[in-house]
């Protein structure tokens, strides 16, 4: 795999998603209900115990502006660049947790990049598989404004609800967010950042990496551990019983 150049774009972009993502949600959050309280518990546990060596990636914690957070309002937030000690591959890894489903809606790729002044030229839908999971996303591209001194990027988007899969796009949050007693497990978004130098197969298989590297936070977001599966047993039945 081939070097990708550091983007110190990259890091300001973020924070100006989270920014105009956070500002578009509804802000009338309801509280969690207290059947939830052990699950939002457990992620965020999870995401605080997530270490920044993972195999042959060395992670940094990239700052998230105080007005993003305050505004976006996460139960687990990270926000990393990683290089690969083995080739030098970069990437930047951004997965949000909120505690109510509205509040990550307006966090979404085809909103907030262009918000942030970047063009989307392309959307591709994948198909990844990770663990014997299958996990459906999108692959998006963006272009800087000319004359912006910026590079173009690639980000790799899924979707996470604590029904034991992975979502494409925005259309399940959407759902969730319209039910009151689920939205108040969450949802959660990863976005990974590359450079638009990767191949396709190339950027593939950092995706895979990162989400086979953070597997155990990923699992904390998708089938709540033995503390907390009344959570998603209640999740699962408002879900049937709302349809």
């Amino acid at each position: 795999m081939k070097r990708a150049s550091r983007h110190p774009a990259f890091f300001p972009l973020m924070a100006a998603c989270l920014l105009l993502g956070g500002a578009s949600a509804d802000r009338l959050t309801s509280p969690a209900t207290g059947d939830a309280v052990p699950y939002l518990r457990a992620v965020r546990n999870s995401a605080e115990a997530t270490p920044l060596r993972l195999g042959e990636w060395l992670g940094a914690d990239v700052p998230v502006p105080a007005s993003a957070v305050t505004l976006l309002r996460p139960n687990a937030l990270l926000s990393r660049e990683y290089v690969n000690l083995e080739n030098g591959t970069k990437t930047t890894f951004l997965l949000v947790h909120c505690g109510d489903a509205r509040d990550i809606l307006g966090h979404y790729p085809p909103v907030c990049y262009p918000s942030a002044g970047w063009v989307e030229q392309s959307r591709e839908p994948k198909q990844w598989t990770v663990n014997g999971t299958s996990i459906p996303g999108f692959e998006y591209r963006f272009a800087a404004a000319p004359g912006s001194g910026m590079s173009s990027l690639v980000v790799m988007n899924t979707m996470l609800l604590p029904d034991g899969a992975f979502h494409a796009d925005m259309d399940a949050i959407r759902k969730t967010a319209a039910r009151l007693r689920r939205r108040s497990w969450g949802a959660g978004q990863i976005q990974v950042l590359v450079d638009e130098s990767l191949s396709p197969a190339q950027r593939d298989a950092v995706f895979v990496s990162m989400v086979q590297l953070h597997w155990p936070l990923l699992k904390a977001i998708l089938n709540p551990d033995a503390a907390a599966n009344a959570n998603k047993a209640e999740f699962m039945g408002a879900q049937e019983g709302e349809k």
